[in-house]
């Protein structure tokens, strides 16, 4: 009985876990309208109760603009690469200098990124479909073009979302466009494989169906952001309670935080 258990564990194990460049990579169907959290190849996602945001607070450093169903950028200064808007205020060159770090609850240091969508209030509901983040030497580049789903950025790829399969994470626009939506945690460690000051971080909205029901985009521009201010710790909440999530100038972004289940 003992090793058909453990015969058949490898065989799931198997299944679910496919390996990656980085990491072992598993296909996750991540619902943060319900969960305040999860884990998708490494990464950590977090769900945001914000009580106040701003740009004195945050640099947003890609705007994505197009008002179409599903919704592709990555930051550059270059006017009108894939989706993104022709503001340069919020499409620029971010040094990963710039990209705090943070220490979770794990032990583990993580880059963090914000994500702020922007939905109609009768339809609030995002699917992430795609996260790739870049360390490279080149700023601003334009490429539009994609190898195996990957996006042509000449440099090294930190992270993949969806490596080994299709990933999805499932987003509630409750906040009001400016406070932000879900916290993005990406390992330091897979930054440290790679070189170049600058990050890119490529995402597309909207594309995919969450259990069987599509949500696209409807509504106005998402950004993602980085919190301006010195490496932080954020506190461990309760479980099941609203907790203020200290992180630098963004003191009062209130979060919950449970474990998801995939």
């Amino acid at each position: 009985m003992r090793k058909f258990l453990i015969c058949m564990l490898g065989v799931v194990s198997g299944i679910v876990l496919l390996t990656s460049g980085n990491a072992f990579a598993a296909v996750v169907t991540l619902d943060l309208t319900s969960d305040n959290s999860g884990s998708i190849n490494g990464a950590q996602f977090w769900s945001i109760y914000p009580k106040g945001t701003g740009t004195g607070v945050i640099d947003a450093f890609v705007e994505i603009g197009a008002n179409t169903d599903v919704i592709r950028a990555y930051n550059t200064i270059v006017d009108g690469v894939l989706d993104n808007t022709n503001t340069d205020q919020f499409n620029h060159e971010l040094l990963l200098s710039s990209v705090p770090i943070v220490t979770l609850e794990d032990g583990i240091n993580y880059r963090e990124f914000l994500l702020d969508i922007n939905q109609q209030g009768n339809h609030p509901y995002l699917t992430v479909d795609e996260i790739q983040v870049f360390r490279s030497s080149t700023a601003n580049q334009s490429k539009e073009t994609f190898t195996g789903g990957i996006v042509d950025i000449t440099g090294g790829l930190v992270y993949q979302m969806d490596a080994g399969g299709n990933s999805t994470i499932l987003l509630d626009f409750n906040h009001g466009s400016g406070s932000g939506d879900m916290f993005t945690y990406i390992p330091d460690s897979l930054f440290s494989s790679k070189t170049g000051d600058y990050v890119y971080l490529y995402s597309q909205l909207g594309g995919d169906s969450f259990k069987g029901v599509a949500y696209p985009n409807n509504d106005g521009h998402e950004e993602w952001a980085v919190q301006k201010g010195a490496t932080t710790n954020p506190p461990v909440p309760e479980p099941a309670t609203m907790s203020l999530l200290g992180l630098g100038l963004l003191g009062l972004v209130g979060f919950r935080r449970k474990k998801a289940s995939n």
